[in-house]
């Protein structure tokens, strides 16, 4: 399966990762390890997650309180965003749209 970022969930991706690594050096690597990690899961289960709106997916990762927000579009995973799960939950929901 094919995986694509929308870019807005490049720059969470980019910006967790640099969060982390300023914490502790070669955490920011952990980080993308285990969202590479859950990407994996996704595309072996792609709709082992509930539905959060329509069509679109939460799957968590486990280490980092973090979400992979996505949809499934034929052989393509999108993600629309990196979630910060401390964050307002909904606070993705515009990206749907475009």
């Amino acid at each position: 399966m094919k995986v694509e970022f929308l870019e807005v969930a490049e720059i969470e991706l980019d910006d967790a990762r640099d969060y982390y690594e300023d914490q502790l050096p070669g955490l920011g690597s952990e980080f993308v390890n285990e969202v590479i990690n859950c990407l994996s899961r996704i595309s072996d289960h792609p709709t082992a997650w509930s539905e959060i709106a329509p069509d679109i997916r939460r799957a968590l990762t486990h280490r980092f309180p973090y979400g992979l927000i996505y949809t499934i579009e034929n052989d393509l995973l999108l993600v629309i965003s990196v979630a910060n799960t401390h964050r307002k939950p909904m606070f993705w929901q515009d990206r749907i749209d475009s």
